[in-house]
């Protein structure tokens, strides 16, 4: 079977909303020991605070699919990664460990909810492939939270201000993920299921810009 090139297109864009997200939290990963001291608060202190993004992750991953419903998963995935950058916009600037927590959690559970949504429309795509691809979506992710991690250490060893960091992280990210946006599946969920459903032929699909 023949995979179209709309549809490798739509493989290219989620590949890159994988890499993406796990770029952006890993920036901030190698800035935490700067971000402590600039607390002044204790390794249990800031532990308790960092505890708050598995938190949001917890309970907003609850709230993926309905998101995912109303929205799609294109736009949940590629909005939702300019969404996480820019919450990362805001540690700088937190007065305490109790606001650095809270951001925290706003993060994790933008990054929950931008996970399930990628990892759906990862599916769609895998769907017209007619073969398994989401372990290489996945290897992506690993690949992007390296790549994230390496940018945080140089970042900390040029001693570049936390601010100025991540504001570069955040533009460069969130245009990688409104690129790919215009790539992805169009049509609802299960458009490609359906498809397949009807006539085996029509699996190819025809995807192009997401609605």
């Amino acid at each position: 079977m023949s995979v179209t090139a709309p549809a490798r297109r739509a493989r290219v864009a989620v590949a890159a909303l994988f890499l993406t997200n796990g770029a952006v939290f890993f920036n901030i990963v190698p800035r935490y020991p700067q971000i402590k001291a600039d607390l002044g608060v204790t390794n249990a202190v800031f532990g308790t605070a960092l505890a708050g993004y598995p938190l949001g992750a917890l309970l907003a991953g609850l709230l993926a699919g309905a998101a995912i419903r109303r929205f799609r998963s294109a736009r949940v995935a590629a909005f939702g990664i300019v969404l996480t950058t820019i919450a990362t916009l805001v540690l700088p600037f937190v007065p305490n460990w109790v606001a650095f927590g809270g951001v925290l959690f706003v993060v994790g559970a933008l990054d929950a909810i931008v996970d399930v949504a990628q990892n759906a429309h990862g599916l769609r795509v895998q769907r017209l492939y007619r073969r398994s691809i989401v372990n290489s979506l996945h290897g992506l992710w690993s690949v992007g939270a390296v790549l994230g991690g390496l940018m945080g250490a140089a970042a900390a060893g040029l001693r570049l201000p936390l601010a100025i960091h991540l504001a570069i992280s955040a533009a460069l990210f969130s245009v990688v993920a409104v690129v790919a946006y215009r790539f992805l599946l169009s049509g609802p969920e299960d458009a490609e299921r359906t498809a397949e459903a009807q006539d085996p032929a029509a699996a190819d699909g025809h995807p192009a810009a997401p609605a």
